[in-house]
């Protein structure tokens, strides 16, 4: 450790000489001029915002999505149960929400029919209230309201 390599002569330091100064504060002068060129512009940050989060729907499980249907179809016939005892409503009024309620309980056994075997007691449950769907539209096709 004692023993130092060879320095070229060109790149040694002699004793009397010194590194020149520059001016007092010569360092600090630069950091500042450095700072001041490398600073943002407001108006470049501002006109980027704020980065939004993307709108992810939660992954749904075909039960999850059978549970949700047969709900939508339960409370699609509640109104319709409510319409029909409505006498200011008349049958012509009602007959669109027939068409909503009959799509609603056909795309709800096309769903109950893909579960597995384990969901069966869900799959009797959407299927009775799909079913009954598809009677009261009969009924009404029918006349029975007249």
């Amino acid at each position: 450790m004692t023993r130092i390599t060879a320095v070229p002569e060109s790149q040694a330091l002699h004793p009397q000489q010194k590194p020149a100064k520059t001016s007092a504060g010569g360092f600090s002068e630069t950091l500042s001029r450095a700072m001041e060129t490398e600073k943002p512009s407001s108006t470049a940050a501002g006109s980027l915002g704020e980065i939004q989060a993307c709108g992810f729907q939660p992954i749904e499980t075909p039960t999850e999505t059978l549970v949700r249907r047969t709900d939508s179809l339960l409370n699609l016939m509640d109104t319709y149960a409510q319409d029909l005892s409505n006498p200011s409503k008349s049958l012509k009024e009602i007959s669109p929400a027939l068409d909503t309620i009959n799509q609603h309980a056909t795309e709800l056994l096309e769903q109950s029919k893909t579960l597995s075997p384990k969901d069966d007691a869900l799959t009797g449950i959407a299927s009775q209230v799909a079913l009954t769907a598809r009677m009261e539209v009969i009924k009404f096709q029918r006349g029975d309201y007249v």
